[in-house]
């Protein structure tokens, strides 16, 4: 591996072959989810990646969690929501909103991760329906972002991840469409 100046590899980080992690990169910091409570947690990342400049990369936010990152990556600064899966190959320019699946080159919507949701997040069916709506909105409708923000919040039933959505979309400078 090539660690370059100023780049912090923190605690819970194991890092496979290869990888080159340049100026700025943090990975394995604290997660910043507000259900992060200092249990001790992991960043795994794969063989081969290049982590450019100013990468931060959280770690998971519970004990039995882990963030993965796979092998033959190029990671630049966007951000990531919670429980976003990112199929291989993508190529992400933007910031990636929490609970979606991102697919194809370049990336586009492919849906919520629902399966990781209901079964590592105990998200009730409820709740998916809901985070489902509020996407459809956001990538279906023919609303500006802001515009998609507001029906969301107009139409649909508020909870810690709808609250989690709108609040990544309306802090970012731009999503993954």
């Amino acid at each position: 591996c090539v660690i370059m100046s100023n780049a912090s590899i923190l605690k819970g980080t194991r890092l496979g072959k290869g990888n080159k992690v340049h100026h700025g990169a943090v990975l394995g910091s604290e997660p910043q989810d507000f259900h992060y409570t200092g249990e001790e947690s992991r960043l795994i990342i794969g063989d081969n990646n290049d982590i450019r400049e100013n990468v931060v990369i959280s770690r998971a936010t519970h004990e039995s969690g882990c963030t993965r990152i796979g092998d033959n990556n190029y990671l630049m600064n966007c951000h990531s929501g919670s429980w976003v899966l990112i199929q291989a190959g993508c190529r992400i320019a933007k910031d990636v909103p929490p609970y979606i699946i991102m697919n194809g080159n370049p990336a586009e919507y492919h849906g919520i991760n629902a399966m990781v949701l209901q079964h590592k997040h105990q998200v009730t069916d409820r709740i998916l329906r809901h985070i489902v709506n509020a996407y459809r909105l956001v990538y279906q409708g023919n609303f500006s972002v802001q515009d998609a923000l507001q029906k969301i919040e107009d139409q649909v039933p508020m909870s810690d991840e709808i609250h989690n959505i709108i609040n990544f979309i309306r802090n970012s400078k731009g999503i993954a469409k």
